[in-house]
């Protein structure tokens, strides 16, 4: 089993979390190397800038707009990110989509 990549781990967890808040204010949150963390709400400071301000190991950026929710993260030279949309949008672009299949008469 491979090990688990704490950086993509923490994306992840912050999306997941985030996407049960209700919140639509954007919030920074760093993870220093001790594993302290530090909540930014309304930073407009690059993240990888304010990392380094900080001092911290990881920053990760938690932004809501009207499609959904993203997670920008940065470690160093390393950047992801995650985003998440809501269930409406995402049926109506499977729904809109073209069919396919052929439906065969029942035999």
């Amino acid at each position: 089993m491979p090990a688990r990549d704490p950086f993509l781990h923490d994306a992840s967890a912050i999306l997941e979390t985030a996407s049960q808040s209700p919140s639509p204010t954007p919030y920074t949150l760093l993870i220093q190397s001790t594993g302290q963390l530090h909540l930014i709400a309304e930073s407009d400071w690059p993240l990888d800038r304010l990392a380094a301000e900080q001092g911290a190991l990881r920053a990760y950026r938690v932004s809501h707009t009207a499609g959904g929710l993203s997670v920008d993260g940065c470690q160093g030279p390393r950047t992801c990110r995650l985003t998440s949309q809501p269930p409406s949008a995402i049926a109506r672009r499977l729904l809109s989509a073209p069919a396919l299949y052929l439906l065969a008469p029942p035999l």
